[in-house]
């Protein structure tokens, strides 16, 4: 389950760690993808379900707190 969280500017998101290696294809290409490894974060906006991304933990973790 996503939970909800906050980035230090104000910014909401809903995110979920990732238990596994992941691709995520983006909509400019079926060529380019992001990959994240386990513990790195599945990331979307509300507001923009399509708009996802990886995160990783390190970067996440001094970015966003928990809602």
């Amino acid at each position: 389950m996503a939970k909800t969280c906050i980035s230090r500017k104000e910014e909401i998101v809903k995110a979920k760690i990732l238990e596994q290696k992941t691709k995520l294809f983006t909509k400019k290409s079926e060529d380019d993808y992001l990959v994240g490894n386990v513990g790195d974060y599945l990331v979307m906006r509300p507001e923009n379900p399509q708009d996802m991304n990886i995160i990783k933990k390190e970067l996440f973790e001094s970015y966003y707190v928990s809602k």
